[in-house]
């Protein structure tokens, strides 16, 4: 039976190579994009499986009550897991992590005949990817080491642990074990393990591992249940606790937090935390999993047009079949045998299309994810895929095909069935519907991005330079400030705790009352002639001024949402505290978007500082590369053995827009196939309809019907699904996008022009699809096309 299934469907197949290879095509492009889409999803939900411990490990989460929404963090305060550890028995281990410390390595070359380090000045770079992390780090976690021992890796202070790519940049084929690294130029670090490369899709990505209590060093606050600097983890030898653990957790902390800022705590699981945590990468996996669901469904619809098309050839097939015998089983059977035989080439096509473009996908998308054929998830995924595929695109044509009698199949007269083709018009509107759903969304996700990249209205970003204010920059920067205002292409010099763009710093302690707590509001740092040198909008007051010595240690600048909130008509010259320090407001800056996402609001404190994180240089734009060589020069010499590092606000983008770059291209790329297998449905459907109207389009030529109207006639049927599939796609992609786009401040909206022209380039490949058929129809032999019945 089945070497009888395998012959027919080779010769069906050979007998019409056009239509089998169109046919065919359809479901390996809808099979590879859903592949592709799959083994990412499958990387996401994977994460962090690599842990021996998984099941033990959980990280505390906190969810801060705000009068605009709620705001989830897995960050908490340093003293919060050391108290948990104490007093929960249940909880036998924790680590707290501060991650992104951006800091001068430099490798000391010992002498061995006099024990004295050399600095080897070759080999110093500016490291971005360091963890500090409690000496339990590497007890918790998993992490393969190549040299050294885990469990003592951190116990020593000033021990440091790097991977062996850090390794190999730093010390080449030497022995790294017992290597010093300065950091900072102050601090000398013993090299006491070497983590061997583990995978991408681990929540904690690090370089460099330090012991935690080295942020004393660096002046951070490592004490205290306020404020959520750090992450914790917590180690719980019955994991089956949890739940109870993490309902008592709001009690624990009801006398340790300051009741005014109402905040829940709890516990996650950490095998959950890049699905659920403050990330929410769940959103990203439940929206290309959808995204991989309706790509199949579009490429089965088209089979399911394209062979129902097909089948008009085989009707005198099934008639001698059921005339001798056969029945409605046994032909449903054949047809489900022969789709699941063309799903499994389809399939395997589609395997190698995929194992032969994951490199190029990968490097194009930023991903990093593999082909596991030997996983045995990934096989019986596989097989389910091929199954279901089968039963979804053979099932509409075998019943189609099988549900008529004889006499009617022999004779032809099913062809005028109203159900089959009102079924068939039913799958192009829901394929035509799904396709403007995805050209609309990836209109929305690609003006979204296009929003986000022009954020900072009211600020000045062209020819503003950034650098990082690392070294002895911080101490020497009056001197570097006066110098750097001696070139004449630079404007002005100013000093500041952020990117404007992206101040991801906090506060909910400011008001007009000592005890105030309020909404959300982000708070920057900022120098003299900052509004000048990045083209603030004062709204009322002034900025700061060395004029006025009292700048520096009494005032502050608020922007226009803070002045609304503690509701003061003129809010200058009033009292104001931040961090229940007392100060009187100077000044009102125009808002500006300082965060892309909806955290609390606009609301942004802008206190004094002398020197801080970067330094901001205006330039006027003449002799731009000459004047950064100019600066390159003064850095040198007012921070020496400091790579000079810069950037230009105005090619700023932060993490959560390229983000959304990034699946912008990934929904438009799969958006073009996805528009594409549409159109070889409703190539289907019409090579079915125009096969009906053969006879009618050959009658309207004889009697003198021109090509336009012949066209037209065909055409209309057409639109009309089209137009369908528009209304019902609109409103969809809105809704869809209008829930993505609404955790920003910025929403893009697309504009009624938007959608007509959306819906006049789908009609227009619905024309031209459509009408290709029509033509070689009309222009073929019409004695031919006449000679039926």
């Amino acid at each position: 039976m089945i070497r009888n299934i395998i012959k027919l469907t080779l010769r069906v197949i050979g007998r019409n190579k056009v239509f089998s290879i169109l046919n065919l095509a359809g479901l390996v492009i809808g099979l590879s994009c859903s592949l592709l889409i799959f083994m990412w999803v499958w990387n996401e939900i994977r994460f962090d499986r690599f842990h021996e411990n998984l099941d033990h490990l959980f990280i505390f989460e906190q969810t801060l009550e705000m009068s605009t929404g709620e705001l989830l963090t897995d960050r908490c305060g340093p003293s919060c897991g050391p108290a948990l550890l104490d007093e929960i028995p249940e909880i036998t281990n924790m680590t707290r992590i501060h991650n992104g410390l951006e800091l001068l390595l430099s490798w000391i070359n010992l002498d061995t005949l006099s024990g004295e380090g050399v600095l080897d000045i070759s080999k110093s770079f500016v490291e971005s990817n360091i963890l500090a992390a409690d000496s339990s780090f590497f007890e918790m976690f998993s992490f393969p080491f190549s040299r050294g021992n885990p469990a003592t890796a951190l116990k020593e202070p000033y021990s440091i642990v790097l991977t062996e790519e850090m390794a190999q940049k730093y010390f080449g084929d030497d022995d790294p074990l017992d290597q010093v690294i300065r950091i900072a130029r102050e601090y000398d670090f013993r090299v006491t393990g070497v983590c061997r490369e583990f995978p991408e899709n681990s929540t904690l990505q690090f370089d460099f591992i330090v012991p935690f209590d080295f942020l004393n060093d660096l002046g951070a606050r490592t004490e205290g249940f306020e404020g959520n600097p750090y992450f914790t983890y917590l180690y719980i030898d019955n994991p089956s606790e949890w739940k109870v653990i993490s309902d008592s957790l709001p009690s624990f902390f009801r006398d340790k937090l300051d009741p005014e800022i109402k905040t829940v705590q709890k516990l996650l699981p950490f095998k959950n935390q890049h699905l659920k945590g403050e990330s929410k990468g769940i959103y990203g996996v439940l929206m290309f999993s959808l995204l991989s669901a309706l790509i199949l469904i579009i490429a089965c619809i088209n089979f399911m047009n394209m062979s129902t098309a097909r089948f008009v050839d085989r009707t005198l097939e099934v008639g001698i079949r059921k005339v001798i015998g056969a029945t409605r089983w046994q032909l449903i059977r054949q047809f489900i045998g022969e789709t699941l035989i063309i799903v499994f080439i389809a399939l395997n096509l589609s395997i190698l299309i995929v194992d032969l473009s994951l490199p190029r996908f990968n490097q194009y998308f930023e991903a990093d994810i593999s082909l596991e054929l030997g996983n045995p998830v990934i096989i019986f995924s596989m097989i389910g895929i091929l199954i279901l595929t089968s039963l979804i695109a053979g099932s509409y044509p075998a019943l189609f095909l099988s549900s008529f009698k004889p006499l009617d199949v022999i004779r032809k007269s099913f062809i005028s069935s109203r159900k089959g083709g009102s079924i068939r018009k039913i799958l192009v509107v829901i394929q035509f519907s799904f396709s403007i759903i995805f050209v609309i969304c990836s209109i929305y996700i690609y003006k979204q991005y296009d929003l986000l990249s022009s954020l900072g209205y009211g600020l000045r970003q062209e020819n503003l330079m950034y650098i990082p204010a690392r070294g002895d920059l911080d101490d020497n920067y009056s001197d570097f400030k006066f110098s750097l205002l001696q070139l004449p292409e630079v404007e002005n010099v100013s000093t500041a705790s952020h990117n404007p763009l992206f101040v991801d710093q906090g506060e909910f302690e400011w008001g007009v009352e000592p005890d105030a707590s309020n909404a959300l509001a982000r708070v920057m740092w900022a120098g003299y002639d900052f509004d000048q040198t990045l083209g603030m909008n004062l709204v009322k007051g002034r900025f700061y001024s060395s004029e006025y010595p009292t700048d520096s240690t009494d005032a502050i600048v608020i922007n226009e949402s803070v002045a609304r909130a503690i509701e003061l008509e003129d809010p200058v010259g009033e009292t104001f505290y931040l961090y229940e320090d007392k100060y009187t407001i100077i000044g009102v800056v125009e808002d500006f978007s300082s965060f892309p996402i909806k955290l609390g609001g606009e609301n942004l404190i802008i206190p004094f500082t002398g020197a801080n994180r970067f330094v901001f240089i205006k330039m006027s734009g003449m002799n731009r590369n000459k004047v950064t060589q100019q600066i390159e020069k003064l850095h040198e010499k007012f921070n020496p053995g400091y790579p000079f590092i810069y950037f230009f606000l105005e090619d700023y983008k932060d993490t959560i827009t390229e983000m959304m770059h990034s699946t912008w291209k990934i929904v438009f790329f799969f958006t073009l196939f996805g528009i594409f297998i549409s159109c070889l449905g409703l190539l289907g459907l019409s090579i079915f309809s125009t096969q009906q109207r053969n006879k009618e389009i050959s009658i309207r030529r004889v009697h003198g019907a021109n090509l336009p109207g012949i066209l037209l006639l065909v055409n209309k049927e057409f639109l009309k699904l089209t137009a369908i599939s528009f209304v019902i796609g609109v409103p969809a992609s809105i809704m869809i996008m209008r829930l993505m786009v609404k955790q920003f401040y910025e929403q893009t909206e697309i504009g009624l022009w938007g959608f007509i022209l959306v819906g006049l380039a789908l009609g227009l490949i619905s024309v031209v699809t459509v009408s290709y058929q029509a033509l070689r129809t009309a222009r073929g032999n019409l004695a031919s096309n006449l000679r039926y019945e």
